[in-house]
């Protein structure tokens, strides 16, 4: 079973000006132009090139502790009380966008007197994609009032006999959302507040519009299909007797409106089409990428992304638009781009030189007033000089200077004249001096002449 199937140019988060100061430099000092770079090198990378910022974790409700995940609701005490929870039962059905929940409770008082139990609905999940449609709370068939609580869930209360038992039952729907890939998410783990040992299902029923091609992800192993009643779905269950286990239940799918489109897009990116089928579809791949949350899910999309936009060089209709030919660069810019620092990695000048050559093809292709310019130009900018960066870590002074070469050769406006020429003379003086450490004195006055002579 398979698991693991417009372009729109935006803002860097900071321009790289914002890193370089003007400071005097004491005699014997390295230039302005290293303490410029190494100001850059320590204080950018890691902002510049990173992929969107996500708020810092804080003191949340669990409400908010899953992002991009469908909302859930955990019936729980709201005190300490010697109700024990026997049995949990949890069906989710998914059809189409939308996720059904039918949980039951069975509660049993041993204590000799009767109680009156305080419950609390506990939301989990993401409550920004959904609220929860049709909620209700039975026990043994009678409905129970709910009163919304601040954070996001809900309360309530029960009686129970003494020595009695009773069968709650929560039912509530919600929506998937709109991200591209989905998740439906049960942690019942926080379920262990009650006293007693308990034993545990959960079944995940799937609708016959979720072909098993579209899951990525199915988690804990250990899961068995079922024999649901309706032989047009798919059921995967889970069995614990007697214990709730830590890790949550995930199954994480490309949303079926997402799904949809795919197919659709497959479909039209055949050979002769147009570039923009080859757009579409690389775009529908770069979403599913940015939004996955495993390394594996996002080299998969990453991978396919790269070879729509590329098939879209090779195999689209010729004779095409220049500017519908420059989308497919675009598309392949973003990619590289956002693969150029990855969460604690360091710089890749890979994916740095692979972002200035698919910039510099779609600036060949687009007109001299297209919107677009002004973005691509500077991402051509920020990449040559994140090249130039790791050349200089390097000690690599011929690679260096040709970066340099290829910022002076940008159009007026695009960098600083004066920002080159120190740089370019500070990049001779480093070489001509390693030239001096390998003993090699005539390729170093070769390279430098009369400037290691001023630099004493």
């Amino acid at each position: 079973m398979p698991f693991a199937g417009s372009i729109q140019v935006d803002a860097w988060p900071l321009a790289l000006d914002t890193f370089f100061v003007d400071f005097r430099l004491p005699p014997g000092s390295p230039s302005r132009a290293f303490w410029w770079r190494m100001t850059w090198l320590i204080l950018g990378l890691s902002i510049l090139w990173a992929s969107p910022a996500q708020a810092a974790p804080s003191q949340r409700s669990l409400a908010q502790s899953t992002p991009g995940a469908a909302p859930q609701l955990y019936l729980l005490p709201a005190s300490g009380a010697d109700v024990i929870l026997e049995t949990h039962l949890a069906d989710l059905r998914l059809d189409g966008s939308l996720v059904a929940m039918e949980a039951s409770y069975r509660l049993r008082n041993p204590t000799e007197g009767p109680v009156m139990l305080g419950l609390r609905l506990s939301p989990g999940g993401d409550l920004s994609l959904s609220g929860f449609e049709g909620l209700s709370l039975t026990a043994d068939g009678q409905a129970l009032p709910l009163q919304p609580s601040g954070d996001g869930g809900y309360t309530s209360q029960v009686a129970i006999p003494a020595d009695g038992r009773v069968l709650l039952r929560l039912v509530y729907q919600v929506s998937l959302g709109n991200n591209a890939l989905a998740t439906v998410r049960y942690a019942p783990a926080v379920l262990n507040q009650w006293p007693g040992n308990i034993s545990l299902r959960v079944q995940l029923l799937i609708g016959e519009g979720l072909p098993t091609d579209a899951w990525m992800e199915v988690a804990p192993d250990g899961w068995t299909y079922g024999m649901p009643a309706n032989p047009t779905e798919t059921s995967i269950k889970w069995l614990y007797d007697a214990n709730i286990p830590d890790t949550a239940f995930v199954f994480r799918l490309i949303a079926p409106a997402t799904w949809a489109q795919l197919q659709e897009a497959k479909g039209a990116a055949v050979d002769g089409a147009p570039p923009a089928n080859f757009v579409r579809l690389g775009d529908l791949y770069r979403r599913l990428y940015r939004e996955a949350p495993s390394d594996t899910l996002r080299n998969r999309f990453y991978a396919q992304a790269v070879a729509a936009y590329t098939a879209g060089l090779t195999k689209a209709a010729p004779g095409a638009a220049p500017q519908d030919q420059a989308a497919l660069h675009v598309g392949l810019a973003h990619l590289y781009r956002d693969r150029v620092v990855e969460a604690g990695s360091v710089t890749n000048e890979q994916y740095a030189r692979l972002v200035v050559d698919e910039v510099t093809a779609a600036l060949a292709l687009l007109p001299s007033d297209d919107a677009q310019r002004a973005e691509l130009e500077r991402w051509q900018v920020d990449g040559l000089r994140v090249l130039l960066n790791a050349y200089y870590a390097q000690q690599n002074w011929a690679g260096a200077l040709a970066i340099i070469d290829q910022l002076a050769a940008l159009p007026p406006g695009a960098v600083d004249p004066a920002f080159v020429a120190e740089e370019r003379r500070a990049i001779l003086v480093q070489q001509a001096l390693q030239f001096m450490q390998q003993g090699n004195r005539e390729a170093a006055l070769a390279v430098a002449g009369n400037q290691i002579a001023a630099d004493g």
